[in-house]
């Protein structure tokens, strides 16, 4: 089980986007850290899953189409993960243009 979540074949490593986007709110609800630091910490995570995401899915929807995660393709998750980190990456710009 435990190879299925880790593995090349598995999905566990796809909550790696949600996690980050996850530990973005804690951050700016607790105020642990500056707001800039964990917008910035979950773009990257969004970024770093947003390529494997796309390969994974189109190495396992070359023979079949059916692979989905709660019914969207990989390559949409993927594009969704772009998007996401893209709205990230403009808040961090942001804030960092108001502090200047």
């Amino acid at each position: 089980m435990l190879r299925l979540v880790i593995g090349w074949s598995g999905w566990g490593w796809l909550t790696l986007p949600f996690l980050a986007a996850g530990l973005v709110l804690g951050f700016v609800i607790i105020g642990a850290f500056d707001p800039t630091l964990a917008d910035a910490a979950g773009t990257v995570c969004l970024f770093s899953g947003c390529v494997p995401t796309w390969i994974l899915g189109r190495r396992l929807n070359r023979d079949a189409p059916d692979h989905t995660l709660y019914g969207i393709q990989m390559q949409t998750w993927a594009v969704i993960y772009l998007i996401a980190g893209l709205f990230l990456t403009a808040l961090v710009v942001v804030e960092l243009t108001a502090f200047t």
